[in-house]
C-alpha cells in the first residue's frame, strides 16, 4: 500500500541523493515539505510553531527513516554510497571479526 509519506520519501531520495546516506537531511527535507504543504512558511516559522506542528501533525523522524529503509530495500537505485561501500567491504569486515569467509 502506497502512502503520501512513502511517495514523498521516495521522491526526496530520488531527487536529492545526499539524503540517501544522511537521515538528518532526509528528515529535515521531509518536514520542510510537509510544513509547506500545510501552507506554513518554514523559513519564518518559530521553534514553538514547529514544535506544535511536530507534536500534532508532522511525521515522526522514526517513520521517515523506516520508510527510507523500506524503500532502499525494495528499490536498490535509492541506496546511497555508504551502502555500496559497506557491501564492497563486507568480506574484509567478516574476516577481521573472525568469521570464516568461503
Amino acid at each position: 500500500m502506497k502512502s503520501y509519506k512513502q511517495d514523498m520519501v521516495r521522491r526526496i531520495l530520488n531527487d536529492m541523493p545526499h539524503t540517501r546516506d544522511n537521515d538528518k537531511y532526509l528528515t529535515i527535507q521531509s518536514w520542510y515539505e510537509e510544513i509547506n504543504r500545510l501552507d506554513y512558511d518554514p523559513e519564518t516559522m518559530s521553534f514553538m510553531e514547529f514544535a506544535k506542528l511536530y507534536t500534532l501533525i508532522l511525521s515522526d523522524a522514526q517513520t521517515i527513516t523506516r520508510l527510507r529503509r523500506l524503500l532502499q530495500m525494495r528499490e536498490p537505485k535509492l541506496r546511497g554510497e555508504k551502502y555500496k561501500f559497506r557491501m564492497a567491504n563486507q568480506e574484509k569486515v567478516k574476516e577481521d571479526l573472525g568469521y570464516k569467509v568461503n
